[in-house]
């Protein structure tokens, strides 16, 4: 009981800390009742280890975000998961910046992916010049204009705004708005 008192007067005290409290907290809580809950090293680590348990604190808007974070050890296959509950997820940057990218796999880009706001998976897919919003699926495929799209194959290239591939082998789009199938 002493002990949850104390992991519990160690959070209100760092819920009531000043803003500039750099995040994320960590406390080394005790686990002998009656011991001091203390702050961790400059390495993040709880000494001596055999004596004390490394717990996160959080507060403020942190919190609010942690709250809609899903950790499940075993998901799929039995792996660990990180889900997102109850919101959704934005990811934005300036067009022609390069940023805003959602890079699915170990591998998805080749040597340029320049694009901004796009999504890639498979292999060594390249989005060229400063574009905006390129999908990319497969492998080796080449975007060039805005809000191409290639869902599978190899080899292909969106040339043309707002065309798209799916699948296939060394297919290209020279028109607006073409669809290959």
């Amino acid at each position: 009981m002493k002990r949850l008192i104390a992991a519990l007067t160690a959070l209100a005290a760092l819920a009531l800390a000043p803003a500039a409290l750099a995040f994320p907290v960590v406390i080394c809580v005790p686990k002998a009742a009656g011991a001091a809950v203390i702050t961790p090293n400059t390495k993040s680590e709880c000494l001596p280890a055999t004596e004390y348990t490394k717990q996160w604190a959080m507060g403020g808007a942190e919190k609010e975000v942690f709250t809609h974070l899903l950790w499940t050890p075993t998901g799929i296959n039995g792996k660990p998961e990180i889900g997102f509950v109850s919101v959704n997820w934005r990811l934005s940057g300036p067009e022609g910046s390069g940023e805003g990218n959602l890079f699915i796999g170990e591998s998805p880009v080749g040597e340029k992916w320049e694009g901004s706001n796009g999504i890639a998976d498979g292999s060594s897919n390249e989005s060229i010049g400063k574009i905006e919003s390129p999908i990319a699926f497969g492998d080796g495929n080449h975007i060039k204009k805005n809000y191409g799209t290639i869902l599978g194959g190899s080899g292909n290239t969106v040339e043309a705004k707002f065309s798209s591939i799916l699948g296939g082998k060394a297919t290209t789009t020279l028109v607006e708005y073409e669809s290959v199938l």
